[in-house]
């Protein structure tokens, strides 16, 4: 915008105020001008400022899906000990082993938690094999 020497602006602007609202943005003649009725006039980049508007809430969303996909693959403080706490159950109860061997199949089971629930689901007798390939 072209500002004069003295600081008056071009009177095509000093005429106008800027009037804005959601979706446009539109100049008007200010009703003491003593001047005709004004013309609207929507603001170039108005159409601009929409595609932004309209890219940030699709970023948004998208932000939103990632933080609830992250909260919903989260396991729990409590789930991870009731966790553990099945498998030592489950290891006890498997007839044939002796202590040590549990307490060494519960610690290789720990160092790779993900074994964990495909551990859990199998049949005690799947169990028992498995337990005897692991020692």
């Amino acid at each position: 915008m072209d500002i004069g020497a003295d600081g008056s602006m071009p009177t095509e602007w000093s005429d106008m105020q800027v009037m804005e609202d959601s979706t446009t943005t539109t100049k008007k003649p200010l009703p003491s001008s003593g001047k005709g009725g004004g013309i609207k006039r929507k603001s170039k980049t108005s159409a601009i400022d929409q595609d932004i508007r309209e890219c940030i809430c699709l970023m948004a969303d998208s932000v939103n899906k990632v933080d609830n996909a992250i909260k919903s693959s989260t396991t729990s403080p409590q789930q991870i000990k009731n966790m553990y706490t099945e498998l030592m159950f489950e290891l006890t109860n498997i007839h044939g082993f002796l202590e040590e061997e549990v307490d060494t199949i519960y610690d290789n089971l720990s160092k790779n938690p993900t074994l964990i629930p495909s551990f859990l689901s199998k049949p005690a007798d799947s169990k028992a094999r498995w337990m005897r390939k692991a020692l």
